[in-house]
């Protein structure tokens, strides 16, 4: 039986969140994003050296999967947030409508 490679150049790419900045590491350690799009993704022995060097206490090494399990979350959240103000609105046009106020013409 032939052992799966585990070499860190086949693991996963991972991320890095700073604490302190509330946001992700760019690439090549370039600064911050609060952004996901725009954080950079590292080797995980390059992203322990990192964090290592940081004293460990400001950041902390994310896997992809969590940070976007996490952004799906945030976006279920944010439809649920539209949902309920388009039907709080459908419930004040007819008071807009009996007061010439936001009418839609």
């Amino acid at each position: 039986m032939t052992q799966p490679d585990t070499s860190i150049s086949t693991l996963p790419k991972v991320l890095i969140w700073s604490n302190e900045h509330k946001a992700w590491w760019r690439a090549n350690s370039q600064g911050y994003d609060n952004n996901l799009a725009g954080a950079g993704l590292y080797e995980l022995a390059e992203a322990e050296e990192i964090v290592a060097g940081c004293s460990g206490r400001n950041e902390q090494i994310v896997t992809l999967e969590k940070a976007f399990t996490a952004l799906q979350k945030q976006a279920w959240e944010a439809d649920k947030a539209i949902c309920a103000a388009w039907n709080h609105l459908d419930k004040m046009e007819p008071i807009f409508a009996a007061t010439n106020v936001l009418s839609r013409t």
